[in-house]
């Protein structure tokens, strides 16, 4: 029985679906992408896009983050994914030299940047939360990360001062909405799920925070995935997403 080939994805009602069709309507004909088909209203509470099935279609064969397991599992060569790495950022560079300018954070998409930063947001419910801790190797005790004040770490010799919250009031400081920054029109969260591999380069997927991004941030954010966290984040620590996500659901390697 063929595998039909379409895409449902299952939204808010309102401004998340709203971001999510913009966005699209913003990257389709500047990035390879899967075509939307069309929008409709399931209930008062939710809506679902339904997109072209890149997979099915045998357009796509695989995710980035599959495309890494495959790797660590022997099962494909690891230069497949420097490759694709080097597609991605092909794509980027192209988008930045028809759509590139400086501006102000303020215009571009917020989510990841301007609402996260903010007092309340994601940064401070993530890294200033009691949870996140240290293990102090003398005493065997956690510490809260938050505490950890007015520190040093020697790192290849340099000495560098750590005091997180201070971290995230620069942070905070830095990324007001009259900073300008380079920016493009880009797809705005490129992760290991968000990435598929084609035979003319990276197909992107999901695009609630596509639109116009600062290019400082998607660079950080792609190398952040793929070499502070190893392309790993999601088995290891988002198992439900992992399994929601990537097709092959390979275990860690």
């Amino acid at each position: 029985m063929n595998q039909p080939a379409y895409f449902h994805k299952v939204l808010p009602a309102g401004a998340r679906a709203d971001a999510e069709e913009l966005g699209w309507l913003q990257v389709a004909g500047r990035l390879q992408a899967p075509a939307l088909l069309e929008r409709t209203r399931r209930d008062d509470h939710t809506e679902v896009i339904t997109y072209e099935d890149v997979f099915a279609s045998g357009r796509c064969h695989h995710l980035l983050g599959d495309l890494i397991a495959l790797a660590d599992h022997g099962r494909a060569p690891a230069s497949n994914v420097a490759d694709f790495i080097d597609a991605v950022c092909d794509s980027l560079i192209a988008s930045a030299a028809t759509t590139g300018r400086t501006t102000a954070l303020g215009n571009c998409v917020p989510a990841l940047y301007t609402d996260r930063i903010r007092p309340g947001g994601r940064v401070d419910q993530w890294y200033l939360t009691p949870n996140l801790t240290l293990t102090d190797t003398q005493t065997g005790e956690p510490i809260p990360l938050r505490t950890l004040t007015g520190y040093t770490a020697t790192l290849n010799g340099t000495r560098l001062p750590f005091d997180l919250p201070d971290i995230i009031e620069r942070a905070r400081h830095a990324l007001n909405p009259d900073s300008r920054f380079a920016t493009a029109i880009t797809q705005g969260d490129p992760t290991e799920p968000n990435l598929a591999t084609s035979a003319v380069g990276p197909c992107w997927l999901d695009f609630e925070h596509a639109g116009r991004n600062t290019l400082p941030g998607e660079i950080a954010n792609l190398l952040w995935y793929l070499l502070a966290l190893g392309g790993w984040l999601v088995p290891a620590y988002q198992s439900d997403v992992y399994a929601r996500t990537l097709r092959l659901r390979l275990p860690p390697a």
